[in-house]
């Protein structure tokens, strides 16, 4: 009977330690249709559709900072990858483009609070095709 008793307790014993590892799914999606609405095209990929300027290579990099008077410090908050965009757009507004493409976004970490997003991109302006009049 002993044996029996043994046998249970080394089997409650075996079957509590092991662990069970919970599992993490995460999905982001960046959603350009502000852009859109505002006039500006944007795509990850270069774009192969019909006529259009080529009007050269944009980099942003943007960080968190907070400015006390004069001064400049860096703030630990995570920056806004809108905030990144946004500022593309009026860089590529400023030079008459209204299209982004190939566009790529990193982002990076110095800590675990100061983060921040580096995106490149190539502006082109999109020639407008009019509807004729048959």
């Amino acid at each position: 009977m002993k044996k029996y008793i043994y046998a249970a307790l080394i089997v409650l014993f075996i079957g509590g330690c092991s662990t069970h590892v919970p599992k993490v799914e995460k999905g982001y999606v960046i959603d350009f249709s502000r852009y859109i609405n505002d006039g500006i095209f944007i795509s990850v990929d270069p774009y192969y559709g019909g006529k259009f300027t080529p009007i050269g290579m944009v980099k942003v990099t943007n960080a968190p900072a907070i400015k006390l008077g004069k001064k400049t410090y860096e703030n630990e908050t995570y920056f806004d990858i809108y905030s990144a965009l946004d500022y593309m757009v009026s860089v590529a507004k400023k030079h008459s483009a209204n299209a982004i493409t190939d566009i790529k976004i990193k982002s990076w970490c110095k800590s675990k609070f100061q983060c921040g997003y580096e995106i490149d991109g190539f502006l082109i302006r999109i020639e407008s095709k009019k509807i004729e009049d048959e």
